[in-house]
């Protein structure tokens, strides 16, 4: 894989662009990778968090995907991992008087890898997963944080 090509679809990603399928900006989205376990995705995703803001005092809006596709195991595992490390999370039903953190993800197959974008609050960040030698879902590349 050439390395300017992966920077260059990385800043596409972090600055908005869409790869795959359109989405509702109002919606998280994810799509199956048959090559990646979805399950360990989300617990990598919810440990990125957990890197950006302190668990045990941090709450946050985790904005689901669309109904049609909101029953899926990275969602599950994100869910899971982000309890299991001591986020509080709310609904935008549930959220009342607070003011949370606000945690909107997408995942969508590149070269047979996982693409990860995130917009934590304002700050858009991406990420490529895939299996290692191994067989352990690790980051392909290092996470891109946009301004």
């Amino acid at each position: 894989m050439r390395p300017a090509l992966l920077a260059l679809v990385l800043s596409m990603s972090v600055g908005g662009c869409q790869l795959g399928r359109p989405t509702p900006a109002s919606a998280s989205y994810v799509e199956p990778i048959p090559a990646v376990d979805a399950k360990e995705l989300g617990r990598l995703i919810a440990h990125t968090v957990g890197d950006v803001w302190p668990g045990a005092r941090t709450t946050i809006l985790l904005v689901p995907p669309a109904d049609s596709i909101a029953n899926n195991d990275v969602t599950a595992a994100l869910t899971a991992g982000l309890l299991e490390n001591g986020f509080a999370i709310v609904s935008s039903e549930t959220v009342g008087s607070a003011s949370p953190h606000r945690l909107q993800y997408w995942v969508t197959p590149w070269d047979g890898h996982a693409l990860v974008r995130l917009l934590l609050d304002a700050s858009p960040r991406a990420c490529l997963y895939g299996e290692d030698s191994k067989g352990h879902l690790v980051a392909i590349t290092p996470l891109t944080v946009g301004n």
